[in-house]
C-alpha cells in the first residue's frame, strides 16, 4: 500500500478524522478483514464518530453518492474500480467484529481474556477509584506489624498532612512503571546533623569576621542555629560573593568560608532529599498495595489500574504475541492512532511491541501491515495525567512524515487571528491556510467581571439571532463551570454542563445529602446548610411531616417536590437511592458516590472546561479568562527527564522559603526547576491554542483586567483588545441560525419545577418512536425502549426473566412500574412463541437493533435475518396498525436489499396480545 508507514501532524481544523477514514477504506479496498485493523480513539465520543463517519462513507458509495475526491483516490492509487468491489466490502464490514474503539476498550478486551494470569475475577467492573477507602487500608497497613515506618512520625517532620501523602502516592502512580527502585534509593545517606554543624561552623567564621570589622552583627548575620541560617541567609547566601551583598560590601571575609558553606548545605539539601525519597518509596509501596487490596474487595479495577495491569501482562512476557491474536480471534495487521499526542508512555510501551512488529515488515501471513497515526503536539494537554507529546516524534522513527496546513472548521478571521497569535508563541507554528468564505468575527474585552462580561456577550449573540445550542463557553476548571452555571442560571439563561467535577458536588445534590443528614443526625447545622445551598430562608417547619422511616428514595423525592428540586443531577441522586433502605445505609456509602455532575437541560448553552472542548466544534465560542491567581504547580515531587521520555531523576520541591537557596547551589536542581515551569507554561500555550480553535464563526475572548500584568491564564499571550470582522454579518449569514418567527425571552431567576423537567423534551433516546404518534408520552416512549432492549436480549443472550427484571428496573424503574416491566418481558416471551416468528429466526444469521442512515436520517432496523439467498427484515410494533408502518418496512426492505443483493422480506410484528405478523408485500 502507499505509505504503510506514516506520522501525520495535522493541526486543529485540518481534516484529520478524514484522513483517518480514507486510510481506513484503503486497507478495506486492499483486502484487509476489518477484524484485523486496529483504530484506537481517546474518547467514546471520537469512536462512536469515527464509526459512523466509515460506515455512512460505505454506505454512500454503494449508492454512488460518495465524495468523488475519495473514489478517485482509491481508484488512481490502487487500479481498483470502486462499484465493482463496494458490495462486498460494504456487506464484510456490516458482519465484522470491527476494533474502533478508545484505547481503553482495547486494554479492557485484552484483560477480559486474560485476567485470570494476573489475578483478576473476570466479572472485574471499570470504575473510579475511592480514594477514601483506599488511605483506610494504607492506615491500617501502617498500623499493623505488617509495616515497619512510624508514618506519623515522618507526617510531623515533613509537616505534611495525610491527604497530601495519598496526593503524592497518586502522582506517582501515574508514572510508576516508569520509576525503577533505584530512582528513589540510588544515593548513599550521609548523617545529616554532622552536614548541618559542618555548615555551622562556616556560618559562624563568617559571622566573627563581620564582627571583627564592624564590631556588631547586623539582622542577616543574627541566627543561632542551621535553620535560622538559612532563613536569614536567603538574600547573601545567592550572591557569587559576600562582598557582593550591600551590607557585607567592605568587610574582609574568608573566601573560603562562603565556598565551603554552600558546599555544605548543597550537601544537606541533597542528603534529606535522598532520605525524603526513601521514606516516600516505602510510603508508596504501601500505597499501591492497599490500592491492590482495594481492588481486590471490590472486583474493580480503575482505568489506570487496568492500562498497569495489561503492561504487567505484555511487558512482563506472561503472554506472548500469537496467544494474544488467537484470544482475540484476530491478527492485529494495521494499527491506527487519533489523537497520538495525548498518549501515555505507559500505554506507548504497551502498544509499542505490536507497532514493532508492524514496522518490521511482513508480517506472518506475508501481509505488508501498516502504523498510520495522527495528532498535533500543539493540542497537548494532558501531561497532569501521564500524556507525553514527545512520544509523538519519538516513535515516528523510520516513518513517513506529513503535515496538514489547511483548515476547513473556521473562518478566515478566525484563523488569521490564531495565526498571528500563536506564530510567536508556539515552536515550529506553522500558519494555516483557511477554505471557508463565511463571514466571521473575533473579539477581545478586558473585563472588570468577566462573568458578567460573558453574559453580555451571550446576550449580544442571542439578541443578534444566534441559538442558544450554537454557543459554547469554554472556561480553565470544573469549579469555574460549576460557579459560571450559578451565576448565569440566575440570569434565566438556558445551560448544558459539562464537567468532571463529581455528582455530589453540584449544589442540589449536596443540598439533598444535607437535608438527610439532618433527619438522621438531628442536627440544625445540617438543616442550615441545606438552606443555603438552596439559597432559601431557613425554616424548620417544612420538614415537620417527613417520614425517616422511609426508603431513602421516598424521603428524596418528597423533598424534591416539595422545594421544585428539579436539575437532572438531583434525579441521578433520586436514582442512585434506589439501591438503600436505610438512611444509615446510603449516608455511610454517598461520599464515596463515583457519578458526575448531569447537565440541567439537554438543549442549551454549554459551558465545558478547555480540556472538555477538545476535538470539538462550535459555531460560537467564549472563552472566559480564568479565575483565581493560582499559577506555578505546588507538587512535593518533581520528575525530571532529559529526553522528555525516560525518567532519569526524581526531585523533592523545597520550601518557597529556602527554594531560591537551593537553586542557586544546585545547577541540575535548577535545570529540572527551569524545564518544570517551561513544560507548565507550554501545557498552558497548548491549553489556549485548543480553546482558540474551537470556534467556526465567531470567537468571543473574556480577559481579566486584574491579570494584565500576571503570567496567568489568558495573561501569558499579552492581547491587545480588539474587534475583527462584521459581527452581524457573521451570525445573521449563519447556516445555523434560528428561523425568524422564533421568540426568545429571558427571564430573570427562570426556575422549571419537577414535573416540568421530567417532561419529553429532556429526554434523549436513540430508539426510535411511531412517525404518527404525535402525543407520545414519556412512559409510552421509555416502554418501546424497554420492549426492543428485552427483545435483542432474549433473542441474542437467552437472558433469565428475573434478570432481565432488574436490569429494566435499573433502567427505568423510576418511571415504569413493576407490574409493567413485567407486562414488558410476558409480551416479548409470547411474541418469541410466535411459530411465523421463529421459524423466521432460525433462517440465517440473526442481528438485533441495526442502525443506519437514510437520506441523511439515521433509522434502526429492530431484526434482521440473513440468510445464504434471502433476508427478511422484522419491525416491532405496540399500537395498532397503520399505513405508514408498511411505507417505513418499504424502505428498509429498499435499503437492505441495496446493500445485500438477496431476497428481501419484509414483516411487522404487532406484540399485542399472542403477537401478529404481518407480511409487506
Amino acid at each position: 500500500m502507499k505509505d504503510p508507514l506514516l506520522s501525520l501532524s495535522a493541526s486543529a481544523g485540518s481534516g484529520k478524522t478524514y484522513r483517518l477514514v480514507l486510510r481506513y477504506l484503503e486497507l478495506l479496498f486492499l483486502g484487509e478483514n476489518p477484524s484485523n485493523i486496529l483504530t484506537l480513539t481517546f474518547t467514546k465520543k471520537a469512536a462512536k464518530e469515527m464509526e459512523e463517519k466509515i460506515e455512512k462513507t460505505l454506505f454512500l458509495m454503494s449508492i454512488g453518492k460518495c465524495d468523488s475526491n475519495i473514489i478517485n483516490y482509491i481508484e488512481s492509487n490502487y487500479n481498483i474500480k470502486v462499484k465493482d468491489t463496494i458490495s462486498n466490502i460494504y456487506q464484510r464490514y456490516l458482519e465484522a467484529d470491527t476494533k474502533i474503539m478508545t484505547i481503553d476498550s482495547f486494554f479492557q478486551r485484552i484483560l477480559k481474556n486474560f485476567c485470570w494470569y494476573i489475578g483478576v475475577m473476570h466479572d472485574f467492573e471499570i470504575k473510579r477509584e475511592d480514594i477514601e477507602k483506599i488511605k483506610l487500608i494504607m492506615l491500617e497497613n501502617f498500623e499493623s506489624s505488617y509495616v515497619n515506618f512510624d508514618l506519623l512520625e515522618f507526617c510531623y517532620n515533613e509537616k505534611i498532612s495525610i491527604n497530601e501523602i495519598v496526593a503524592i502516592c497518586i502522582f506517582l502512580d501515574f508514572y510508576k512503571e516508569s520509576l525503577s527502585e533505584d530512582l528513589f534509593l540510588k544515593t548513599q545517606i550521609q548523617d545529616i546533623d554532622n552536614l548541618k554543624n559542618e555548615a555551622m561552623i562556616y556560618a559562624r567564621n563568617i559571622q566573627e569576621s563581620y564582627m571583627s570589622y564592624k564590631g556588631k552583627l547586623c539582622k542577616a548575620l543574627e541566627f543561632k542555629d542551621y535553620d535560622e541560617m538559612l532563613n536569614k541567609g536567603k538574600t547573601w547566601l545567592l550572591k557569587d560573593s559576600l562582598n557582593d551583598y550591600r551590607d557585607f560590601s567592605k568587610v574582609v571575609f574568608n573566601s573560603n568560608d562562603f565556598v565551603c558553606l554552600k558546599d555544605r548545605i548543597k550537601e544537606v539539601f541533597l542528603n534529606e532529599e535522598s532520605k525524603y525519597l526513601r521514606d516516600i518509596y516505602t510510603i508508596f509501596q504501601v500505597f499501591l498495595d492497599s490500592k491492590l487490596r482495594y481492588y481486590r474487595a471490590t472486583n474493580t479495577l480503575s482505568f489506570g489500574g487496568m492500562a498497569s495491569s495489561v503492561y504487567e501482562l505484555l511487558l512482563k512476557q506472561k503472554i506472548d504475541k500469537e496467544f494474544l491474536y488467537f484470544r482475540l480471534d484476530c491478527n492485529i495487521n494495521h494499527i491506527l492512532i487519533d489523537e497520538f499526542q495525548d498518549t501515555s508512555l505507559l500505554q506507548y510501551e504497551i502498544l509499542e511491541p505490536l507497532i514493532n512488529e508492524i514496522k518490521s515488515g511482513i508480517g506472518t501471513k506475508k501481509f505488508l501491515r501498516s502504523f498510520f497515526y495522527v495528532g498535533d503536539v500543539k493540542q497537548s494537554i494532558y501531561r497532569f495525567r501521564g500524556g507525553k507529546p514527545e512520544i509523538f516524534d519519538f516513535a515516528s522513527s523510520r516513518m513517513k512524515k506529513e503535515k496538514l496546513s489547511d483548515n476547513y472548521r473556521s473562518t478566515k478571521e478566525v484563523v488569521s487571528f490564531v495565526n498571528d497569535v500563536f506564530c510567536n508563541v508556539l515552536p515550529n507554528f506553522t500558519p494555516q491556510n483557511a477554505i471557508s468564505n463565511e463571514a466571521g468575527y473575533v473579539c477581545v474585552r478586558k473585563c472588570g467581571d468577566i462573568k458578567l462580561g460573558v453574559y453580555k456577550s451571550i446576550c449580544t449573540l442571542l439578541e443578534n439571532g444566534a441559538l442558544e445550542s450554537d454557543i459554547a463557553i469554554l472556561v480553565f476548571d470544573n469549579k469555574s463551570v460549576v460557579s459560571l452555571e450559578s451565576f448565569l442560571k440566575e440570569k434565566g439563561l438556558k445551560l448544558v454542563i459539562d464537567t468532571s467535577e463529581r455528582l455530589i458536588s453540584h449544589n442540589e445534590v449536596r443540598a439533598l445529602i444535607e437535608s438527610l443528614k439532618y433527619l438522621h443526625f438531628n442536627n440544625d447545622i445540617y438543616l442550615r446548610a441545606f438552606y443555603s445551598l438552596l439559597g432559601l430562608e431557613y425554616s424548620l417547619d417544612e420538614f415537620n411531616n417527613i417520614d425517616i422511616t422511609k426508603e431513602p428514595s421516598n424521603i428524596i423525592y418528597k423533598i424534591m417536590s416539595k422545594f421544585e428540586i428539579g436539575s437532572l443531577s438531583a434525579k441521578r441522586f433520586l436514582e442512585y437511592s434506589l439501591s438503600f433502605d436505610t438512611l444509615d445505609e446510603i449516608l455511610d456509602d454517598v461520599e464515596s458516590l463515583d457519578s458526575e455532575i448531569v447537565s440541567s437541560d439537554l438543549v442549551g448553552i454549554r459551558i465545558m472546561t478547555i480540556h472538555k472542548s477538545k476535538g470539538l466544534e462550535f459555531p460560537h465560542v467564549i472563552i472566559m479568562d480564568k479565575e483565581g491567581n493560582k499559577g506555578v504547580n505546588t507538587d512535593k515531587l518533581l520528575l525530571s527527564s532529559k529526553d522528555g521520555i525516560n525518567i532519569d531523576r526524581i526531585y523533592k520541591k523545597s520550601k518557597s522559603t529556602i527554594n531560591n537557596i537551593r537553586i542557586s547551589l544546585d545547577s541540575d536542581y535548577k535545570n529540572a526547576i527551569d524545564n518544570e515551569l517551561k513544560m507548565e507554561l507550554d501545557d498552558l500555550k497548548n491549553q489556549l491554542y485548543v480553546a482558540f480553535t474551537r470556534a467556526k464563526r465567531s470567537m468571543h475572548i473574556m480577559l481579566d483586567k486584574e491579570k494584565e500584568d500576571k503570567d496567568i491564564g489568558i495573561s501569558i499571550l499579552k492581547l491587545d483588545e480588539c474587534e475583527i470582522g462584521d459581527y452581524k454579518l457573521c451570525i445573521q449569514n449563519s447556516s445555523t441560525t434560528k428561523l425568524q418567527d422564533e421568540k426568545r425571552v429571558i427571564l430573570p431567576n427562570n426556575k422549571r419545577i419537577l414535573h416540568d423537567l421530567g417532561r419529553q423534551i429532556d429526554v434523549q433516546t436513540i430508539e426510535k418512536v411511531d412517525e404518527d404518534n404525535t402525543n407520545f408520552n414519556l412512559e409510552s416512549t421509555l416502554y418501546g425502549v424497554a420492549f426492543h432492549y428485552c427483545m435483542e436480549q432474549k433473542i441474542n443472550n437467552n437472558i433469565q426473566d428475573s434478570i432481565l427484571f432488574e436490569i429494566l428496573k435499573n433502567k427505568h424503574g423510576i418511571y415504569l412500574k413493576d407490574s409493567v416491566i413485567n407486562e414488558i418481558i410476558e409480551s416479548c416471551n409470547l411474541s418469541l412463541k410466535n411459530e411465523k416468528f421463529n421459524e423466521i429466526l432460525h433462517k440465517g444469521v440473526v442481528k438485533c437493533e441495526i442502525p443506519f442512515l437514510s437520506n441523511g436520517k439515521q433509522k434502526r432496523l429492530d431484526l434482521l435475518v440473513v440468510g445464504d439467498n434471502e433476508a427478511f427484515i422484522v419491525d416491532y410494533k405496540s399500537g395498532a396498525a397503520n399505513p405508514k408502518h408498511i411505507e417505513q418496512v418499504q424502505e428498509y426492505k429498499h435499503y437492505v436489499g441495496e446493500m445485500l443483493n438477496r431476497k428481501i422480506y419484509g414483516y411487522i410484528f404487532y406484540t399485542k396480545g399472542n403477537g401478529k405478523l404481518v407480511e409487506v408485500i
